[in-house]
């Protein structure tokens, strides 16, 4: 009905659509009234409307469409949490697929370089990288990631395990003499010392090698046989004596380690000893933090800070002391 009084049907199908309405009462009856309301529509004197009046009007109908539409929502509430989980479902899917695509396991990598006669090799032995120095000096470049494997380098004495760093590690007949700590950290265990722990700037020297006594075996001069002739027989007289042999007086390296007096330690040797007394100290502060004996571990830095008062790890062992985050 609406096309025909539009003008939107062809006139075979006006014609057509005359014809049902003459026989369908429902259609005449709508009919009818369409036309009713029209004309009265049309009687009705309507004042002109001028643009303040449009916007006002237009701003009535959206007014109303507004509060229709809150209304609206109101009344199914549920919906719009129904979508919005729906929306949370997908992009949670959609993340856990990127994550899947695009992650990557990420190995542990590390380079090596000769700074000096290194002898040393690397391999994996499953559950680490190992690299062996045998001697020279040979510097660690160490990129670890989390969950990666670790690396440890083995040297004559001991070993250094890495925690992400860059280190150097000198080694000279068969015996680790300095490890130096340029990033990161290390726990060094060399020979019969506890663990200890160097951080970037931090390095470690072999103490000095103690030497071992040798003994010189001094030769003592012979005596001169006494002349003797084959005829005549030689007769010695009662007034004459043998003179004394005089025997070479014992040389400091002739007397025996346990008999000689001790003496004092060079500078140097005392430096040495007081840095490893100082080292030994501090990593035993590690320890008992490390197996969360936090009590022990602050009277341990008390006794450092008392013990070495100029400590290269001073301030760190007050902190700690004085219980310090």
């Amino acid at each position: 009905m609406e096309a025909a009084r539009d003008g939107r049907l062809t006139p075979n199908e006006v014609e057509n659509f005359s014809r049902h309405t003459r026989s369908c009462d429902d259609c005449a009856r709508e009919q009818k009234f369409v036309e009713d309301l029209g004309r009265g529509l049309r009687s009705q004197q309507v004042p002109p409307i001028d643009q303040l009046s449009l916007r006002r009007l237009r701003g009535h109908v959206l007014e109303a469409a507004d509060e229709a539409t809150l209304a609206h929502g109101r009344v199914r509430p549920h919906v719009r949490w129904e979508s919005l989980a729906r929306l949370a479902l997908v992009l949670t899917f959609i993340g856990i697929i990127f994550a899947l695509v695009h992650e990557r396991p990420q190995a542990t990598t590390f380079v090596a370089r000769d700074l000096g006669g290194a002898r040393w090799s690397a391999h994996d032995d499953g559950s680490s990288l190992r690299v062996d120095l045998l001697e020279g000096l040979l510097e660690l470049r160490v990129d670890r990631p989390a969950g990666g494997k670790r690396v440890v380098l083995h040297v004559p004495d001991g070993e250094i395990e890495d925690i992400g760093t860059t280190f150097r590690v000198s080694v000279a007949r068969g015996r680790t003499e300095r490890i130096d700590v340029d990033e990161g950290k290390v726990i060094a265990r060399i020979g019969s010392e506890p663990a200890m722990t160097l951080g970037a700037g931090e390095h470690w020297s072999a103490p000095p090698a103690a030497a071992s006594p040798r003994a010189t075996a001094v030769p003592v001069a012979a005596l001169p046989p006494a002349p003797t002739s084959p005829t005549a027989n030689v007769t010695p007289s009662p007034s004459s004596s043998p003179k004394p042999i005089e025997r070479p007086k014992p040389s400091a390296e002739m007397i025996p380690p346990a008999d000689r007096p001790s003496l004092p330690p060079t500078a140097d040797e005392a430096a040495t000893e007081s840095a490893n007394l100082e080292d030994r100290a501090y990593v035993e502060v590690l320890e008992l933090l490390r197996t969360g004996r936090t009590a022990e571990a602050r009277e341990a830095a008390k006794r450092y800070v008392a013990r070495f008062p100029n400590g290269f790890r001073r301030k760190e062992m007050e902190r700690l002391g004085a219980g310090v985050p």
